[in-house]
């Protein structure tokens, strides 16, 4: 079937935008996806601040890791680097040609088949195979018992190491790399002997409370674990919000930044 001219110019018009149409949802793809940030050098993260104990890497309360390289069940666990909830990474021998490292030095081990033994493997392999890389030094013992894998600088670390801490920084994955640390000296009132809200969730950078006056006839805001009214300047702090007009708060509490849900170790 022949086209006119008009015809061939309005087929091309549309190709052109269909095309225009498919970049953008591509690209749309590729950034919710990372993809674009990482070919730039620029891995997805999550700023914010974090509240805990700070403790050692082997500490017992987070460092969970048993290692066999295998174990009985010919499973390699290890713990060169561990799963970031403090348990080892599990291999198993499921497919031919699987190479797996294991152990302190890195050793390599080989799976000649599914469901064979796990063998010492002295083939050529990559540093970044044989090297293990721990990304992270020490933890946060959370109120609770959770436990957020940190990096930090070991000079600002060890002198805080025990203490109650707030650390500034950013989670990369789900790790939270720390640029700043500092004793936590956060005293939550709400409100204290002085009617001021002593908030310390979160506290400020440096560490102390955010405070706030009932100064203002109907202003609402948080501390602790609620919202507070101030229905007119020097009045009591109350957690009645209808006397500030409204049922429902004005002001949503900001929350501290926490580790991303990592799935239990399970055999790969």
């Amino acid at each position: 079937m022949a086209f006119s001219k008009k015809g061939k110019k309005s087929l091309f018009g549309f190709v052109i935008v269909l095309i225009g149409l498919l970049v953008i949802i591509g690209g749309v793809y590729l950034f919710k996806k990372d993809y674009i940030l990482k070919f730039f050098g620029r891995a997805s993260t999550s700023t914010g601040i974090q509240v805990g104990k700070l403790v050692a890497f082997n500490n017992p309360a987070c460092y969970k890791c048993k290692e066999e390289c295998p174990g009985g069940d010919n499973v390699l666990r290890n713990c060169h680097p561990p799963e970031t909830d403090g348990t080892s990474q599990d291999s198993l021998c499921n497919e031919k040609g699987r190479i797996e490292s294991c152990g302190p030095r890195g050793q390599l081990y080989y799976c000649s088949a599914p469901g064979a033994k796990w063998t010492i493997y002295f083939g050529e392999a990559s540093d970044s195979q044989r090297t293990p890389v721990i990304a992270w030094n020490y933890w946060l013992l959370k109120e609770g018992g959770s436990c957020v894998p940190l990096q930090t600088n070991k000079s600002s670390a060890e002198p805080l190491l025990g203490m109650k801490v707030l650390a500034a920084g950013a989670f990369k994955g789900a790790i939270f790399y720390a640029s700043s640390l500092a004793k936590y000296n956060c005293k939550e009132e709400c409100p204290g002997a002085d009617n001021v809200l002593r908030n310390c969730h979160p506290p400020e950078a440096d560490g102390t409370s955010q405070d706030s006056l009932c100064n203002i006839s109907g202003r609402i805001e948080f501390c602790g674990t609620q919202n507070f009214c101030c229905p007119k300047p020097r009045a009591a702090w109350t957690t009645n919000l209808s006397l500030c007009g409204t049922p429902s708060p004005s002001r949503i509490p900001i929350p501290t930044a926490t580790s991303r849900p990592t799935p239990s170790a399970i055999p790969r």
